[in-house]
């Protein structure tokens, strides 16, 4: 009775599901860069994720979510429930994702490309 599946929901929408959970949790057994986690963050949700491949470097921080470090129900339902006891400071999170916009992420590609360019010559 505490979870509800939803199925697909549109991307206008996604900021008022984000606003009205208590945690999002991304099970992922793979993961790039998960920008679901960056969205709910911004809206001041917490997460819990599997600790795999680029999550970590969105996860940096026990003040905006909780990595899992084996995917197992176990791990997870440890994890979502000290998550769902903490005090979470909205603020916080909230800002947290506003340092992390598209114009931060260029930056920070263009930074790399432009010291592997330095390197080569």
């Amino acid at each position: 009775n505490s979870v509800t599946l939803v199925g697909e929901v549109s991307n206008h929408a996604l900021v008022d599901w984000y606003s009205a959970a208590d945690v999002l949790c991304l099970a992922s057994d793979r993961e790039g860069w998960p920008n679901v986690l960056l969205e709910s963050i911004a809206c001041g949700t917490p997460v819990v994720a599997t600790s795999v491949f680029g999550t970590p470097e969105v996860v940096t921080s026990d003040d905006v979510g909780l990595l899992v470090e084996t995917r197992s129900a176990e791990a997870l339902a440890s994890q979502l429930t000290i998550a769902l006891e903490k005090r979470w400071n909205t603020t916080k999170l909230a800002k947290f994702a506003s340092q992390r916009s598209w114009s931060h992420a260029a930056q920070s590609v263009h930074d790399i490309f432009r010291t592997v360019l330095q390197h080569r010559a």
